[in-house]
Parts: structure tokens; C-alpha cells; sequence
């Protein structure tokens, strides 16, 4: 089978690999779309810390079940629609009995530590994959990973009548915290972002945004606040620049969401924090329950998918997929669909 495979730093070929055969317990899906994630371009760039080369990518997939492993069915049928849950926890740490396995002690991903769904078929565990309903398209299907990790944001985030809310990025998961947050019935909610492309999407979904390249995004916010600030503010960029605006911009005993994954250390104005008994909130993918909430919301049309969705590829294009997903003026989520 055809796969894209992470053979070296900044370098991805189109490979032909073995097909996967089903284990106990696993199924094996023939995949028909697949997501980019920034995960995997940080792989690309040898940056991540738990892959290794060669490694077939992708976290973000659903499709057709192919075939199951002997007596693995568990009610699913040949040919039936799927997303897929990446997540494969060890089931025998303090977390993962406690119920807690999304931040399992040994924790691993499809994609990340096994070959993943950027190939015609992989292999699942048959307790991580979900039916879809035949009105959600492939294209969104393939997101509702990224939007399990908006709806865990925005479930730890505790939003309380009448909250006011600012996100930090209008990337693929600022702009699904957005929508997650409309969804819930909250309507005051501010963007901020630096690239023009990203902010016209925002836009286009109905969204406040704030251009940080043109205004500050701290003198934005406490004047549409009245000096208050915000009541809680997500961080979806992981950069820098978010360390330095989101302890002041966000009100006293507001609540900061952690969702992006910075890179490098960053200094954070805890004299500040402490004097605004505000509380930082740290998030990792998502909780139980998270990602079959993500595919009710797509199901019952509270959330536009396909606006996020900038750009779709052929497996054969896949090269020209990943440089364009790197470049954050002129993409945003970008998919790869199998002919």
C-alpha cells in the first residue's frame, strides 16, 4: 500500500509499505481522509521528542472498516464509517485506572509512536474508533480530532453565564475553541492573530478578531473589556508573544487555558498572577467522553468544519501538502484524501 512516511529531519516520502494485518483485539481501517497536523511538522523537523524514524504520520483520520481481528467486531460492521480516536494508553498506570488515561503515564499515539493514517489503511484499537453519521462529509470527519482538543480546552476552561472569552491564534484549534465556545451560547469572544489569511477565516465564521500585527493585542482587549480584562483567555499559538499579554489581559480570578504546546520556555508574570488570583490551566488532547462530544457537535451542524478546511490533496501531492502546511499566511487545516 501507498504511504507517506517520515524517513529523515525535513524530509517525507510517498512510500510502498505492507499492509497492516488485524491484532487481537484491533481493527484495520482503509482510511479516506487524513488531517495535517502541527504535530507532524514538528516531527518532520526531528523535534519531536517521542517519534522515530521511519514513521508512516498522521493522528487525524477516519474511514471504512476493512476487516477486524478474529471476534474484535464489537457490533461494527465491513464497510461502516469511522473516526478514529489516536490515543493508546497502557491501562495499567495510576492514571489510567483512575480514568484519567488521556494523560497516561505511558501514553502513546497513532502516528506519533505507530504508524499512523497518512496511508490507505492502519490499524486501530477497535475500542478507539466511533461510527459517523453518512451527513458528516470525509473531509470533516478527519477533524473531529482537533476539535476533541478544542471541546477538552473548553470543558476544563468551567465557562460561567455571561463569561467573556479572547483566544490567542486563529489556527486550526483557536478557530474550533471559538466555534466550541459559541456553540456552549457565549457570543463575546475575541481572536487575536498575525496572519491576514487566518484572520479573514475568522471572520468569515462570524467571528471578533483583533489584528496583533496592526493593534496591541492587550490595549484591544482591556479597552472592549472596559479595563477589566477577559474572563478567560485560551492560548492557542504556544509562542512568546502569548506569555507576555495573556496575565494582563485576562481579568481578576480569570481563568488562562493552556492548549497550545510551547516550544520553549517562556516568562510568565506570576507576581501578577498571584496579586489577580487568577489560574492557569494545563490541557493535553482530550478526556474521556471529549471526542464523542466532538463528533455530536459536528453531527448536529453546531459547528462549521468546512471553513476551516483551506486546502484538500491527493496522497500523490502529499509533498506539496506539507510545505504549504507550514506557511500559516496562506493555509489552515489541510487534508489528505485518498482517491
Amino acid at each position: 500500500m501507498k504511504a507517506i512516511v517520515w524517513t529523515d529531519i525535513d524530509k517525507i516520502e510517498i512510500r510502498d509499505v505492507p499492509l497492516p494485518e488485524p491484532k487481537e483485539n484491533k481493527a484495520i481501517i482503509k482510511v479516506g481522509c487524513t488531517g495535517i497536523c502541527g504535530s507532524d511538522l514538528t516531527i518532520i523537523s526531528g523535534k519531536h521528542p517521542r517519534a522515530r524514524k521511519p514513521l508512516v504520520l498522521g493522528h487525524e483520520f477516519m474511514g471504512t472498516v476493512f476487516s477486524f481481528a478474529k471476534g474484535a467486531s464489537k457490533g461494527f460492521s465491513i464497510g461502516q464509517r469511522v473516526v478514529v480516536e489516536p490515543l493508546l494508553s497502557c491501562k495499567v498506570c495510576k492514571q489510567c485506572k483512575s480514568g484519567n488515561e488521556h494523560v497516561c503515564k505511558n501514553l502513546k499515539l497513532i502516528g506519533v509512536e505507530t504508524d499512523g493514517g497518512f496511508a490507505e489503511y492502519v490499524r486501530a484499537p477497535i475500542d478507539k474508533i466511533y461510527p459517523i453519521d453518512d451527513s458528516v462529509t470525509d473531509e470533516e470527519a478527519a477533524i473531529i480530532e482537533p476539535l476533541a482538543v478544542a471541546v477538552h480546552a473548553v470543558n476544563y476552561a468551567k465557562l460561567e453565564k455571561n463569561n467573556t472569552i479572547a483566544i490567542i491564534g486563529a489556527g486550526p484549534i483557536g478557530l474550533l475553541i471559538a466555534q466550541v465556545v459559541r456553540a456552549r451560547g457565549f457570543s463575546k469572544i475575541w481572536i487575536g492573530e498575525i496572519s491576514p489569511f487566518r484572520l479573514n477565516l475568522a471572520q468569515n465564521l462570524g467571528f471578533e478578531v483583533i489584528d496583533t500585527k496592526k493593534y496591541e493585542l492587550l490595549d484591544r482587549i482591556l479597552k472592549f473589556t472596559d479595563g477589566e480584562g477577559v474572563n478567560v483567555t485560551f492560548d492557542a499559538a504556544g509562542v512568546p508573544f502569548s506569555c507576555s499579554n495573556i496575565i494582563l489581559m485576562t481579568s481578576i480570578k480569570g481563568r488562562i487555558v493552556m492548549v497550545a504546546i510551547h516550544k520553549k520556555p517562556c516568562e510568565i508574570m506570576f507576581q501578577q498572577l498571584s496579586y489577580r488570583e487568577q489560574v492557569i490551566i494545563g490541557t493535553r488532547i482530550y478526556a474521556k467522553g471529549d471526542f464523542q462530544e466532538a463528533i455530536s457537535l459536528v453531527e448536529d451542524k453546531k459547528v462549521d468544519l468546512k471553513k476551516t478546511i483551506t486546502h484538500i490533496f491527493s496522497m500523490e501531492n502529499a509533498i506539496e501538502a506539507f510545505r504549504i502546511a507550514k506557511d500559516p499566511t496562506e493555509s489552515c487545516k489541510i487534508v489528505i484524501k485518498q482517491s
